[in-house]
């Protein structure tokens, strides 16, 4: 994540955090006033797999379920079990293209659950660093 981008409840408001967001080009994350239960995101956090598919989803604007498969290095009934607890959290919205289907992060996400997400990107370790695959099945 940008060390450039000061992020604490004690110096930004939320118009600032918006603000340094917009200037690094990050806006699109942070939005409404979308309800977002907090048990259940951190508890969608708690499984090390679906921290993966978060990260994967951050550095990525949209991944296919075929790229997540591949990365994973899971078995696909297993990746989407996880991505359906994702989805109905309301952590990540899904597009249909044919058969793929492509997941990415809601875009209405509040402020503090996109925080909690950076840092725990920054925080995870250099083995489950996120390659940059595009997909060779759906690109087909």
């Amino acid at each position: 994540m940008n060390s450039h981008l000061q992020i604490s409840r004690n110096t930004l408001n939320r118009n600032e955090f918006i603000r340094q967001l917009r200037f690094l080009g990050l806006i699109k994350f942070v939005q409404t006033n979308m309800e977002l239960d907090q048990q259940a995101f951190f508890e969608a956090l708690n499984d090390p797999i679906r921290r993966r598919i978060l990260a994967l989803l951050l550095a990525h604007d949209e991944r296919c379920v075929c790229d997540l498969n591949a990365v994973l290095d899971a078995p696909q009934p297993k990746v989407s079990r996880h991505l359906g607890v994702l989805r109905e959290t309301g952590l990540v919205l899904t597009r249909r293209e044919g058969v793929w289907m492509h997941y990415r992060l809601h875009p209405e996400l509040p402020a503090w659950a996109v925080r909690v997400l950076w840092h725990m990107n920054e925080g995870m370790p250099a083995e489950v660093a996120v390659p940059d695959l595009s997909c060779q099945s759906c690109a087909a």
